[in-house]
């Protein structure tokens, strides 16, 4: 037997038919590799129907398989259950019923993701509602209460509105399981924190909409670190573009504190589009913004960014402090990456001692940094190549002419003071 895009085998049925209504002692075939049960009396006219049925490991991944063909992500794991029900057959608005479903764990891994735990469904006078507990992935701990009116005419028009919260978990196995989905490889970047969810959901059952809102706290992960992030995206589940949108109070990077971190893009699949991107200072003067284009599954991207009046705070790993001006863009991928950019410095100072003003001009190309710096206080003029992965070959060359001495940034003690100037020319 077949309908739409599911098939069924192994019918068999007992079935007694009385005075308009058809007595129906057991009901059995198999589908989607479980086995399903039937029983009740069913009336041929619009009198209440007495239903009750069961099923047992039934795959939940050729179930969605069959029902939404184009779903990017499917759930897995086998599902048994229960459903109850009263009322006539061919009115959904006038059933009494109820259902019990238990998934066991699944398989996870790129387009499945296994949801092991339990739903109850309700439906009476055309309003169903439902509250379930799994586990997404065997990770985030999920619960979640939904209602709706039923459309007994087009159930995919039925509405559907509640909300799913994902209680605070630990972010590294979920970094590992967005690997595991092929989101990219992100499970090295994330060192440590928490995460929790809300999703509201709505609209209709053929595609609804969710509103998702995650929170993060205590996080450090590639490097950066803030107290709490927030991050938000509003999608239709169907759809594979999801628009996302970041805040943060306050993020460190490298000693560094970027306020006001703002971002907005959209993620389809393992391609991430940054549309706006902007910080400022800790001390709110300076900013910086990005767009950009990220294709995690294969490294590569492309990347244009800005900083304006940017304050770098001296740190005791660098003691340097100075107000920068800075424009780069660049494409390529994270191991050949191209572009070009110029910093210009200013009011900088090193350990306390005055630098002043410098220029630099960059370009990547092949590999490699084409660098050509200049630092008027000093005279200096600095240019060459350096390798841009490990082991990270460097070429050289450095001149000054009628330098001060006393100018140089180092602690001298009136003993081995040096004074004087000189001209210098070094290439290494």
């Amino acid at each position: 037997l077949a309908w739409d895009a599911l098939n069924a085998g192994e019918v068999a049925a007992r079935v007694a038919y009385d005075r308009g209504t058809a007595r129906i002692d057991d009901l059995s075939f198999v589908a989607v590799g479980g086995i399903f049960r039937a029983s009740g009396t069913v009336p041929t006219d619009d009198r209440d129907a007495d239903v009750r049925a069961s099923w047992s490991n039934v795959s939940l991944a050729a179930l969605a398989r069959a029902a939404a063909p184009r779903s990017t992500i499917r759930p897995s794991g086998l599902a048994s259950g229960t459903f109850v029900m009263r009322g006539p057959l061919a009115d959904l608005a006038r059933w009494d019923a109820t259902a019990h479903i238990q998934v066991a764990p699944g398989r996870t891994a790129r387009a499945d993701i296994g949801v092991p735990g339990a739903t109850d469904v309700r439906l009476r006078g055309g309003v169903w509602s439902s509250t379930s507990t799994h586990t997404v992935g065997e990770v985030l701990p999920l619960v979640a209460a939904l209602s709706g009116r039923l459309d007994s005419t087009a159930l995919a028009r039925s509405t559907l509105a509640g909300t799913a919260h994902v209680t605070s978990v630990d972010m590294v196995p979920v970094a590992r399981l967005l690997e595991r989905l092929g989101v990219g490889a992100v499970a090295d970047l994330v060192q440590s924190g928490q995460v929790e969810a809300t999703i509201g959901v709505g609209g209709r059952l053929a595609s609804p909409t969710l509103d998702v809102v995650l929170v993060g706290t205590g996080v450090s992960a590639s490097g950066l670190a803030t107290d709490r992030v927030e991050v938000r995206a509003n999608t239709q589940a169907s759809s594979r573009r999801i628009p996302v949108e970041i805040r943060s109070a306050d993020v460190t990077y490298a000693g560094q504190t970027l306020s006001a971190v703002d971002v907005a893009g959209t993620v389809t699949g393992p391609v991430i589009d940054v549309v706006r991107a902007r910080a400022t200072d800790g001390g709110g003067a300076g900013e910086v913004t990005a767009s950009g284009h990220f294709d995690t599954r294969r490294s590569r991207f492309t990347i244009a960014t800005e900083l304006r009046g940017w304050t770098v705070h001296p740190t005791v790993d660098l003691p340097l402090g100075a107000v920068v001006e800075a424009r780069f863009d660049g494409t390529g991928t994270i191991d050949d990456p191209n572009g070009a950019g110029h910093v210009r410095v200013t009011d900088a100072r090193w350990d306390g001692s005055p630098i002043g003003e410098a220029t630099a001009d960059v370009a990547l190309a092949a590999r490699q940094a084409r660098v050509d710096a200049r630092v008027p206080t000093f005279g200096l003029v600095v240019d060459g190549t350096i390798g841009v992965s490990a082991p990270y070959p460097a070429t050289l060359r450095a001149r000054a002419d009628d330098l001060v001495i006393e100018r140089l940034p180092i602690a001298w003690s009136d003993a081995d003071r040096v004074t004087g100037r000189v001209s210098l020319a070094a290439t290494g």
